[in-house]
């Protein structure tokens, strides 16, 4: 007698070292980075001009990227819904944990800065915009006594937030030049066509009788 063919469902493989991320989320991923880069800079020259104009200026850039920030944090966010991340396979699951822990903290304050300032610029009377293009709804209205709180939390968190990226940096550092196992690449500009991030393995079969 003849067995039938058994197929067995696909496992998960670990991606290869050599996989990396879709393109449309390396260009967010870059471009985020840019842009943060950016606002920091836009608020810091502040402190070194003197025009009252070009100090509304800045600031008016500061809070427009800050937005540019969200709007990109939401595609990317979307974007990785669908078409899913890398597991590398060269990651123990410490540091694949770890790598989850710092990525969520990551996302978190990417949210959290700009809305902070979204909040901090509607409690002092002001309409926050998109480069003066669009208007974005209050958030709340004027309030003094709130204005005076989100001052205090907005650099609190934008400091938090550039202190991750910091040991995000040094982290992709590592792997890229101690490590060599493949994730600095995953996310790099020239990376070039994604591979899929979780390859299934082939159906086995049991042999007839």
């Amino acid at each position: 007698m003849t067995d039938s063919l058994i197929a067995h469902r696909p496992e998960r493989a670990p991606a290869p070292s050599d996989a990396h991320y879709a393109a449309p989320l390396r260009v967010l991923h870059w471009t985020t980075a840019v842009t943060l880069v950016a606002a920091l800079t836009a608020v810091l020259a502040r402190d070194l001009v003197d025009d009252v104009a070009l100090d509304r200026s800045l600031l008016d850039l500061h809070r427009s990227l800050g937005a540019t920030v969200l709007i990109l944090l939401v595609a990317r966010v979307a974007i990785r819904l669908v078409v899913g991340g890398v597991e590398h396979a060269g990651l123990d699951r410490w540091s694949r944990q770890a790598a989850a822990l710092v990525h969520g903290f990551l996302y978190g304050l990417t949210l959290l800065v700009p809305v902070l300032g979204w909040l901090l610029t509607n409690a002092s009377g002001k309409a926050a915009s998109l480069f003066g293009l669009v208007v974005l709804p209050a958030l709340t209205g004027r309030d003094r006594d709130l204005a005076d709180l989100l001052e205090i939390w907005h650099p609190t968190a934008a400091w938090l937030l550039l202190g991750l990226v910091a040991l995000h940096v040094a982290a992709a550092l590592w792997h890229g030049f101690v490590r060599r196992d493949g994730v600095l690449p995953s996310m790099l500009p020239a990376a070039g066509p994604a591979r899929p991030a979780h390859p299934a393995r082939p159906a086995r079969a049991t042999a007839p009788r």
